[in-house]
């Protein structure tokens, strides 16, 4: 598929952007606006190495005073210190902060607990990155066995529009603009040498192993994240731990890495014993640290006189390491250097999840994977002139369909020719539902792989491949479908073309539905937040497809003069009937998924991402007030009021998103918001400004525009602000200005495509 190469126009602030929020959150959840409150006011943290209680926090003169009440917010500061219209500088002390942590699931009966760090501490990171990126980048390039590693700060980065405008039905003219402040960044930095481990497995680098080493063994760190001691990054950025203790003092010492541990430790409310699980940063400071654990290793396999590149080869890709050798002494001394190391940074290896593999270095996973792209392939095609379109399109082949789509053919005219080209066509799509099913529960059970191995990956596959076909289907289906514009065609051309176009239809509606009943069919096997993610990406690429028209220039000189938009001429795509089969299917789905995998007080957002596509689509398929309740656990008390289950942050401002401003709606919008108060209410006052997840709330439920005045006041008053700082939120928030929730502006084909598809280089 084709890439736009955007050059990224330097804000430092573009750090709250790409690494200090975890990828495993909604893409209601965004810190754009928070970006922009911070660029326009000019918000800056200044850090002061030596001394915390000297770091500054700086905005912009003349910042309005509903602006420096959101600060004071941010920042948890009492609001009088930044009230005064000639104050534009304050000293603040670096307090520590409760991050706002949310579980996931991991594996069967196991959980990851992820963080959204204190608002406050993501402004401390832009300072951080800003301060001390050219040391983060040296720290980060000093192990050879590295395969994750930034090496550049990202000058550019390369968007792949995975829903092409072939699918949209016309140009999308936008797409620089909508990237010009790179709002949608992944990382700070570019990264070498691989973004995705998987990338590893078909690198030339594993090829080589192969051929020169007969055996691998494959472990990882236990609890790598959460073993972690804070303090340890200052030894491993000045010499190792004995060489720190004699050396420097400890504490504020105004070193580098005494800086990292400090800013570490507060935002996870002084814990020195595992860091924040998610951000971007917490991966740069582990693969710091495992670095000098890489090189001490090295070292020691060198004294011994067993050279890299000669008896071994280890890589590693976070904490995942990968050990080829022939002599098993080799290896005895790796684990030995490595248990001695890792011990002194009070981290130890998984023997859980240590492998031994004989060459060749093929697992069942990556068995399983390989006759999973076969099934795919195989099932879900479309034949043309009876002859199938067998070409493996990898993402190397999609390079060249994309060429042959839109940007070429789209701006082509509808004539006589290509509509007789269409009609000479013989062509079917179709997929194989029962027999995919079948044959993927064997796959499983040859391979002896659980569902949780492949099944994202599946998802994100059969995604691809229903793309891929739906282009390939609108070549020849467009033609037919504009031809009763085409004046020079005869009658029956004419309705030959329409003949045709509803056999297509049919056709395309039985292909999707039965593709939606064999994606959903595997993904009742484990639905895991990432498979939830590609389902939905799934299904808006479907969804999209079928809602969107097909638009041509207008001819009429008028239209253009008068305006641009009327120069495109809307012209139906498809009928109601397709509509109304695929989306009732996808309604249907979403809804059992719902009854089989009801809202969970201990992982709140594995299929709560459905919310989204719901909302996406006609109101006619959103879910009824029964069907939600229902999916919440309503519980209704003997009184007759309703009680709600707990709900964190991102369930409560999830389900205000989808609920909207309907009226049915309003009396579990009322719950929830009384949920919220109950919630915060529930600690004590003095932690609320302290706590990421209350403060995150707040500023949500003031922005938000689906809540009256009256239910806003209530969430301040439980979070314990005055009725001036209610005020002041309030007019801040009144012109449809939002912090981190997008309440009304979501794209979630522009969200999906930017989540998914894009990458940073140097």
């Amino acid at each position: 598929m084709k890439r736009k190469r955007i050059k990224l126009r330097y804000k430092k602030e573009r750090v709250v952007f790409s690494d200090v929020l975890p990828y495993e959150l909604p893409i209601t959840f965004t810190n754009r606006f928070f970006y922009r409150f911070l660029v326009k006011n000019e918000v800056e943290y200044i850090i002061e190495p030596l001394d915390h209680k000297k770091n500054k926090l700086k905005w912009k003169d003349g910042m309005s005073i509903a602006a420096r009440q959101v600060l004071a917010i941010l920042f948890g500061i009492d609001s009088k210190k930044v009230m005064n219209q000639k104050v534009t500088e304050i000293t603040v002390r670096n307090e520590p902060s409760i991050p706002f942590t949310y579980r996931i699931i991991h594996k069967r009966g196991k959980y990851r607990e992820l963080a959204v760090i204190h608002p406050a501490d993501q402004i401390k990171m832009v300072s951080f990155y800003e301060k001390y990126k050219s040391l983060i980048l040296y720290y980060s390039q000093q192990s050879r066995f590295s395969l994750r590693h930034p090496h550049a700060v990202a000058c550019y980065f390369y968007y792949r529009d995975r829903l092409h405008h072939t699918l949209l039905g016309k140009r999308s003219d936008d797409l620089e603009l909508y990237f010009n402040e790179y709002e949608n960044l992944k990382t700070y930095f570019s990264y070498k040498r691989y973004t995705q481990i998987y990338r590893f497995y078909e690198d030339y680098r594993y090829q080589r192993a192969e051929k020169k080493f007969a055996h691998l063994q494959k472990f990882d760190i236990q609890a790598c994240f959460n073993s972690i001691y804070s303090h340890s990054i200052a030894w491993a950025t000045n010499g190792g731990k004995a060489t720190y203790k004699r050396f420097f003092k400890g504490g504020e010492d105004g070193t580098f890495g005494a800086v990292w541990d400090s800013l570490m430790q507060k935002m996870n409310y002084n814990e020195t014993n595992g860091i924040v699980i998610g951000p971007e940063f917490s991966r740069l400071f582990a693969e710091v640290i495992l670095q000098y654990i890489d090189k001490c290793v090295e070292n020691d396999l060198y004294e011994k006189g067993y050279k890299w590149n000669v008896d071994y080869e280890c890589y590693r890709y976070v904490d995942d390491h990968f050990f080829f050798y022939n002599n098993k002494e080799v290896l005895e001394a790796a684990r030995q250097s490595y248990a001695y190391h890792l011990n002194e940074y009070k981290m130890t290896i998984s023997n859980e999840k240590t492998e031994d593999i004989d060459r060749p270095f093929i697992t069942p996973i990556s068995r399983a994977k390989l006759a999973i792209d076969k099934l795919i392939h195989d099932t879900i095609t479309i034949n043309v002139d009876d002859d199938l379109l067998k070409k493996d399109e990898s993402e190397d082949d999609a390079k060249d369909i994309a060429k042959e789509s839109a940007e070429d053919e789209e701006d082509e005219p509808i004539d006589k020719e290509r509509i007789e080209k269409a009609l000479a066509k013989k062509h079917t799509l179709y997929f194989r539902s029962s027999f995919f099913s079948s044959v993927f529960q064997d796959i499983l059970k040859t391979n002896n792989v659980e569902a949780k191995d492949v099944l994202n990956y599946t998802i994100a596959r059969m995604g691809n491949r229903c793309e891929r076909m739906l282009k390939k289907f609108d070549r020849l289906y467009k033609p037919l479908c504009m031809a009763d514009n085409v004046t020079d065609i005869t009658p029956d051309m004419k309705e030959q073309a329409e003949h045709r176009k509803s056999i297509m239809e049919h056709e395309l509606s039985l292909f999707l539905f039965n593709l939606l009943n064999s994606t959903f069919f595997i993904y009742s096997f484990n639905k895991q937040l990432n498979s939830t993610l590609k389902l939905v990406n799934l299904l808006n690429t479907i969804i999209v497809y079928l809602d969107t028209d097909y638009f041509k220039l207008s001819k009429d000189k008028k239209d253009k003069e008068e305006k641009k938009d009327r120069a495109l001429i809307k012209h139906t795509r498809f009928t109601d009937d397709i509509r109304a089969n695929v989306f009732k299917k996808i309604q249907d789905e979403i809804n059992v998924a719902f009854q089989c995998c009801r809202y969970s007080e201990d992982t709140q957002l594995e299929t709560l991402y459905f919310l989204i596509t719901l909302r996406s689509m006609r109101s006619k398929y959103h879910l009824s007030v029964a069907s939600i309740e229902n999916y919440i656990g309503v519980k209704t008390n003997e009184n007759g009021s309703k009680e709600l289950p707990d709900m964190n942050a991102i369930s409560i401002t999830l389900f205000l998103y989808y609920f909207a401003d309907k009226r049915e709606f309003d009396e579990l919008r009322t719950l929830i918001v009384n949920k919220a108060c109950e919630r915060i209410k529930n600690i004590p006052m003095e932690l609320h400004k302290k706590t990421s997840e209350f403060v995150i709330l707040l500023l949500d439920l003031m922005a938000c525009p689906y809540l009256s005045a009256e239910s806003k006041t209530k969430v301040g008053e439980a979070f314990g602000l005055t009725k001036k700082e209610i005020k002041n939120l309030l007019r801040y928030f009144k012109n449809g200005r939002y912090m981190f929730t997008n309440w009304k502006k979501l794209n979630v084909t522009k969200e999906l495509n930017a989540k998914i598809s894009q990458e940073v280089y140097a």
